[in-house]
């Protein structure tokens, strides 16, 4: 059905639990912000050829979702926590041609 998944495991990582998320991801990439929250770059199929951000705990539930100015072929974002932010570059063609873009996003903006 083409939705999300987040799956865990404890080593050494014979036994995995799967999550279901209630959203499609494209070209995803992740990182935890802590032991219960997770941050998701993807493309937003809810809003087609647009690139967002989904805050979620460690089942998948998306408790917040950021939408980045983007169209066209938007996604595979690359992310890094640098001086209490976030930072995320990522591609898109809303100013009319293919570029890369890098935008920092506050810690206490992803609570």
């Amino acid at each position: 059905d083409q939705m999300g998944l987040v799956a865990e495991s404890p080593a050494p990582y014979t036994n995995w639990t799967y999550h279901k998320m209630a959203i499609r991801l494209g070209g995803p990439n992740f990182l935890f912000l802590n032991d219960q929250k997770l941050v998701i770059g993807s493309r937003n199929y809810a809003s087609p050829n647009k690139m967002a951000l989904y805050l979620t705990d460690r089942q998948g539930n998306i408790t917040k979702t950021i939408p980045f100015p983007s169209s066209g072929d938007a996604s595979y974002p690359g992310m890094v926590i640098h001086q209490n932010k976030l930072w995320v570059s990522y591609y898109s063609t809303h100013d009319g041609k293919s570029a890369i873009y890098l935008a920092q996003v506050p810690l206490d903006k992803l609570n």
